[in-house]
């Protein structure tokens, strides 16, 4: 028996974004699970920023069944041949999430870094930005039309969908931009080796990969809400919001790989030894809090570990090494 054939025509363009969707879900999923692998690796245990990116990816999983179902109903055909919008309602709810959790990942890890309260507060100020870019854009797809049928977004019972999605997506752009200077920001006063910063800061920067996707997906919104046959013309809209979700927790993944992660890692704990070796009285402790924050790390044959004095004088010092073990990885799970 032959396997059954997907076939896109010009009358049913939808098997298309079934096959953008599952390759894009597909990417999703090993670009999460090797994050998650180099921490298991590096550590033997989970922080919260594996939890959000775990989140993540399940957000996007049934965000990808949801538009999968939204394609069986209708996407991509003429309206006449739409039932069930319920699928494309559930989508929009899980798009929001997976973006919003891949952003806390990354945001999680720059707590870690944050090295002083003004720096610290300004991070808590962007992830409470994330939250509640989050909350009101759910909030505001659970009752974008009249109940008690919200769903019936083709209905003329709705708010101005293409204003709604507008004022979305042009906060979205506004947070990946910040999210991209954030780390500028928290790193200036940090030594470490130009090369190294550099390739911190393009990590962080592949974010910016994000907004050239998110601005066509507000075009193609807007063109195709001014379309008599909307479910038809939402094809290009549909794959262009795969792909967004997608890129956004690729993205995300790539500060936790391990060449940016020892670069971030050494440079903070270097510049932490300059402070406590410039601030050593007793009391100056305004590093000794930062210290105590990094988790001891165990000793391995041939690691050549040195000692850091903790400026208070006590027993809790860092090691630094060769391997640093649990230092930064950790911080983020507490």
């Amino acid at each position: 028996m032959s396997a059954p054939q997907i076939l896109v025509t010009a009358e049913d363009r939808g098997p298309l974004v079934n096959i953008v969707a599952w390759v894009a879900l597909i990417a999703v999923c090993l670009a999460t699970f090797i994050k998650v692998a180099v921490r298991l690796w590096r550590t033997h245990g989970l922080g919260r920023d594996d939890v959000y990116m775990l989140g993540a990816m399940t957000a996007a999983v049934l965000q990808t069944i949801a538009v999968v179902e939204h394609v069986k109903y209708g996407l991509g055909r003429h309206m006449f041949d739409l039932s069930k919008p319920q699928a494309l309602y559930i989508s929009e709810f899980f798009y929001i999430v997976s973006i919003c959790l891949a952003r806390m990942a990354v945001l999680q890890f720059l707590t870690t870094i944050a090295l002083s309260k003004t720096r610290s507060a300004v991070t808590k100020g962007i992830i409470c930005l994330n939250i509640v870019w989050a909350v009101v854009a759910i909030v505001a797809i659970a009752l974008q039309c009249r109940l008690p049928r919200p769903w019936e977004v083709l209905s003329d019972q709705c708010v101005n969908q293409v204003a709604f999605w507008d004022a979305i997506g042009a906060f979205d752009i506004i947070l990946d931009v910040a999210m991209v200077a954030l780390p500028i920001i928290l790193l200036h006063h940090v030594k470490i080796q130009g090369s190294k910063k550099i390739r911190i800061f393009i990590a962080f920067a592949a974010r910016l990969l994000v907004p050239p996707l998110t601005v066509p997906r507000l075009f193609y919104f807007t063109r195709a809400s001014h379309s008599p046959d909307q479910t038809y013309n939402d094809f290009n809209t549909s794959i262009v919001s795969q792909l967004t979700m997608t890129l956004s927790v690729i993205v995300a993944c790539i500060p936790f790989s391990k060449p940016v992660a020892d670069d971030v890692q050494s440079g903070i704990l270097d510049n932490l030894r300059t402070n406590t070796m410039a601030h050593s009285s007793p009391k100056n402790d305004s590093t000794g809090h930062i210290l105590q924050a990094l988790p001891r790390t165990r000793r391995r044959p041939g690691d050549g570990f040195r000692r850091i004095a903790d400026p208070k004088g006590t027993d809790n010092a860092v090691t630094t090494g060769k391997r640093v073990g649990k230092s930064l990885d950790n911080v983020s799970s507490r």
